[in-house]
């Protein structure tokens, strides 16, 4: 199960949605790009592109912050980020 994407195609004049975790080719060529630059070696499954910094950071959020734990934020800052965060750590951000 993938977020967004419906269980049946669309007409053929209509763009299909394009993977949840980002185009595959897009995710090869920045693992690609990691391999030139810095000589690391990332799998491409383990890179998501997001359409924007907000489901970045809330991606982040959740694979970074446990219950409980406190995340510094700066004020005034997007409250996007802020309910994210409260919903994660149950306490304060």
């Amino acid at each position: 199960m993938s977020i967004g994407e419906p269980d049946f195609t669309a007409p053929e004049p209509v763009t299909q949605y394009t993977n949840a975790l980002g185009i595959a080719a897009l995710r090869e060529a920045i693992a690609q790009h990691y391999f030139d630059t810095f000589g690391l070696t990332i799998a491409p499954e383990r890179i998501v592109v997001t359409a924007g910094a907000s489901a970045a950071l809330l991606l982040a959020c959740m694979a970074l912050v446990d219950h409980g734990d406190e995340v510094l934020m700066p004020d005034p800052c997007y409250p996007c980020n802020r309910h994210s965060c409260r919903r994660r750590t149950a306490s304060r951000c």
